[in-house]
């Protein structure tokens, strides 16, 4: 017969995952996401070209807003999973939260009519020559979790720097780029 001391350490560690499956699974509260509804008869804009001419007049402060970025990347990708979750999954979309020196990436997939979401937070240094971004922490639905628990994402996360490789080239040509609440403000002066 196992002692209760062992029973209740085997308790407290399957109440702790049921607890956590339960926080992965639900939806966390995405209503502080800034979107700007455009028609979808408007062109799409081309972010790229916009942040590359920024760059090249050096004389110029860009400001992109949260609904601006949300309402391109919404437009703009397309993702189909592909092998055994193809048959279960769909992705929806991304959103990028913007915050005081921190970019908040939430990947959306549909998962057998369940809105899924992972989220990334990331920061943007300067360093001498070059910019770096972080990986600071992230989350599965609603369990907050270290930059080390979130390895399962980093074959969406390349597919999305992939897809973003153009915009991506464009903003890191820019010598400052200052992140605020719901805006991005971008300088070309050095």
């Amino acid at each position: 017969m196992a002692s209760p001391w062992l029973n209740s350490a085997l308790l407290l560690a399957l109440s702790a995952l049921s607890a956590g499956a339960v926080l992965c699974h639900q939806t966390p509260d995405l209503s502080g996401v800034a979107l700007v509804p455009a028609p979808k008869t408007r062109p799409l804009n081309d972010l790229a070209n916009q942040l590359e001419q920024t760059a090249l007049k050096q004389e110029s402060v860009f400001v992109i807003s949260e609904g601006q970025i949300n309402d391109y990347l919404v437009r703009r990708l397309r993702g189909q999973p592909s092998g055994v979750t193809a048959k279960v999954a769909t992705f929806d979309r991304v959103l990028v939260e913007m915050n005081e020196g921190v970019v908040r990436l939430h990947l959306c997939w549909n998962v057998l009519g369940h809105m899924q979401v992972a989220r990334v937070d990331l920061a943007i240094r300067r360093t001498k020559e070059d910019f770096t971004v972080e990986i600071l922490q992230g989350a599965y639905g609603r369990l907050e979790v270290p930059r080390a628990m979130l390895t399962p994402l980093i074959p969406a996360l390349r597919e999305l720097a992939r897809a973003c490789k153009p915009e991506i080239q464009a903003l890191f040509k820019l010598p400052q780029i200052r992140l605020s609440k719901d805006k991005v403000v971008l300088n070309s002066r050095f």
